[in-house]
């Protein structure tokens, strides 16, 4: 029989009266997750895999931003460039995984990238990432995987937090919340604060490795139970962020850059119970994003230069979810947003494109099979740029035992092409070429086999395995439109010409072999080709190692975290000879290493000493990773932590 509609059942009762779809636990304890099926459930019972990144992981962890968290984690790919820190899951590009914030898209993207350290984690509950293709719920750009933020919520009376870090190069952090819940209101105020000189890798040149930045943040929330069986749920964010960083042209000019970017968003979430079986959750938000970016040539004004890019999103949303007698549950939705960006590195400086999506998810047990639940789904949206695009995928989750759980899924992705591939026109007269964009452009397009099992096969051991393969299709590549001739520069644009595939093996364990000792491993192998040139995918290492060790001893108020990576050797492509030719290089293994103590203070909060990348792995050209970073840490909490 399939598992008890009970736990959602409950899941809707909670989002209903206390306006929040993502607690984290059903009464009964169980974690609860949205991302896998956009609907609370429970982490057990969810049809694809879940992994999650707690409140609790995320201050043991003392990551400032989206970037330092991730970095470390099992089976996650961070990467860092002068784009930002961007991530890859089973290899796919950073472009194909989908960033979320609370279930709506962010803005911001430079060539395909999210840049990580953009999001601070004093405003992050929990992350939850799901592996594989999300488009069938989630429609262009999961065709990777999907990073869903998931931000905190008043979950206390009263409480107010303070925070405070210092380190080396300069780096400042600050944070203060307070927050108050009711029976029927609740609201959360949040700021921070953050600073950093960046750092340089090679100072032989004037060139700076990464930017300097500055950037100050506030977010707010506020939920009502406006009645018995409706919530409202209202969210708002602004951030303004800062760069400053050198760069050396290929002429060999020295830039001075500065980028100051400018982020505001809004959102709107009502829920209605719908009897005892059936909830309608309603959204609507809106976000901005702007950059400016000045370029000052030191000692000339030739190259100097002045960009503004703005970006803005609307969405609108509809979602029911109903638990039938003969039905696990079924969910069905629909989906319309616009976006609209200005550049001037757009032709006619402006573009916009509108997108519309339709998606239905069952669940559903087999007669006569116990503990088998079949999740069938799928989405059809459509663009206005490229038209109706299907994305149907079919999941089987087998609880064989109590203890044993078997997953396995297949579905197909996509990746919409973006502004700069469609519309780009962009000159190069001293080089002699002109890159201009193809909008005729179709989507990059993915279908995905994924298996998984999880065994407990006692409360101190935790194992996972998967395995997975991803074939990808009409990927988009520069390509060259018209040779340079006399007179005439070389024109370069966008195919749908490329093909690759990424496969590999996923291996993951915890064990509580004492009270206060935590320990995790995990191990990667990921292969990948691109058919075009039969060879590996760039900046993918085939075998990724993570271990981590937490130790708590209560009773002298102290914990430890250890965490540590081990990353083999990556191919990647320069120019080793001299000549301009792009040649295949191979980066080398490096391992890194992450320590933490912390101490607590009175019941109040915490001081902890940490130490980021112990071992100081990096390269100028090969691993633009951060150098060893020493920081002191300050946490205050009123009231206090154990009610006082």
């Amino acid at each position: 029989m399939p598992p008890s509609p009970t736990p959602l059942l409950l899941g809707l009762a909670l989002a209903a009266s206390s306006a929040r779809a993502e607690d984290p636990a059903d009464e009964a304890g169980a974690e609860v997750v949205v991302t896998a099926t956009r609907t609370a459930t429970s982490r057990a019972e969810a049809p694809v895999a879940v992994e999650v990144i707690t409140r609790e992981d995320i201050v043991a962890a003392g990551a400032e931003n989206l970037a330092d968290l991730l970095e470390g984690q099992p089976g996650l790919d961070v990467e860092r460039s002068y784009l930002g820190a961007a991530l890859r899951l089973q290899g796919m590009n950073p472009d194909q995984v989908l960033i979320l914030v609370d279930g709506e898209r962010v803005l911001g993207a430079k060539d395909g990238v999210i840049d990580l350290s953009r999001f601070p984690v004093e405003a992050i509950e929990r992350v939850e990432i799901v592996k594989g293709p999300g488009s069938a719920l989630y429609g262009a750009d999961a065709m990777g995987g999907v990073v869903n933020l998931i931000t905190r919520a008043p979950d206390e009376p009263l409480r107010a937090e303070l925070h405070l870090r210092g380190g080396g190069r300069g780096t400042q952090d600050a944070s203060a919340s307070v927050e108050a819940k009711g029976e029927r209101l609740s609201g959360q105020l949040l700021a921070g604060a953050h600073r950093s000189d960046g750092y340089d890798l090679s100072p032989e040149d004037e060139a700076t490795t990464a930017s300097a930045f500055q950037q100050w943040d506030v977010a707010g929330q506020g939920r009502a139970a406006l009645g018995p069986n409706l919530s409202l749920a209202a969210r708002g964010s602004g951030t303004r962020r800062s760069l400053q960083g050198v760069e050396v042209s290929g002429g060999g000019a020295v830039l001075d850059r500065l980028s100051v970017i400018e982020e505001a968003q809004l959102g709107l979430t009502p829920r209605l119970l719908l009897g005892a079986r059936s909830m309608l959750t309603l959204g609507a938000s809106g976000s901005l994003y702007r950059e400016q970016q000045l370029v000052d040539q030191r000692g000339a004004t030739a190259l100097d230069t002045y960009e503004d890019h703005q970006e803005r999103l609307g969405e609108l949303s509809a979602q029911l979810d109903r638990a039938t007698g003969d039905h696990h549950l079924l969910t069905v939705g629909a989906e319309g947003l616009g976006v609209w960006m200005d550049s001037p590195r757009l032709d006619g400086g402006h573009g916009a494109r509108a997108r519309a999506g339709l998606f239905v998810q069952d669940v559903w047990g087999v007669p006569g099979v116990s503990g088998l639940s079949v999740v069938p789904g799928a989405r059809l949206e459509l663009d206005s740029w490229y038209g109706v695009v299907p994305a149907p995928r079919l999941a089987l989750r087998w609880q064989a035992s109590p203890r044993l759980t078997v997953r396995v899924s297949a579905g197909t992705g996509y990746r919409a092409p973006s502004f700069k591939e469609l519309l780009l026109r962009f000159e190069n007269p001293g080089a002699g070429y002109v890159v201009e964009g193809t909008p005729t452009l179709r989507p990059e397009t993915s279908r995905s086999l994924q298996l998984g099992a999880e065994w407990a096969p006692n409360d101190k051991l935790w194992l996972s395995a998967g395995v997975f393969h991803n074939d990808l299709t009409d990927l988009i590549t520069i390509t060259t439109l018209k040779a340079a001739s006399a007179g005439e520069p070389a024109r370069y644009g966008y195919a749908n010409v490329a093909s690759a595939w990424t496969a590999g093996v996923e291996l993951a364990a915890e064990a509580r072999p004492a009270d206060g000792l935590q320990l995790k491993a995990s191990y990667t192998l990921t292969e990948s080709r691109d058919e075009s040139i039969q060879l590996p995918l760039e900046g993918r290492a085939r075998h990724r190692g993570t271990a981590q060790v937490n130790l708590n001893l209560d009773t002298l108020g102290l914990s430890a975290q250890a965490r540590a990576a081990l990353v083999g050797a990556r191919p990647l492509t320069g120019d080793t000879d001299g000549d301009g030719a792009p040649d295949r290089i191979e980066a080398p293994p490096y391992a890194a290493l992450d320590l933490r103590l912390e101490r607590s203070v009175w019941g109040r909060g915490a001081v902890a000493l940490g130490v980021d990348n112990l071992l100081n792995a990096g390269d100028p050209s090969l691993l633009t990773m951060p150098p060893r970073l020493v920081y002191l840490s300050v946490d205050l909490t009123h009231p206090r932590r154990d009610g006082a």
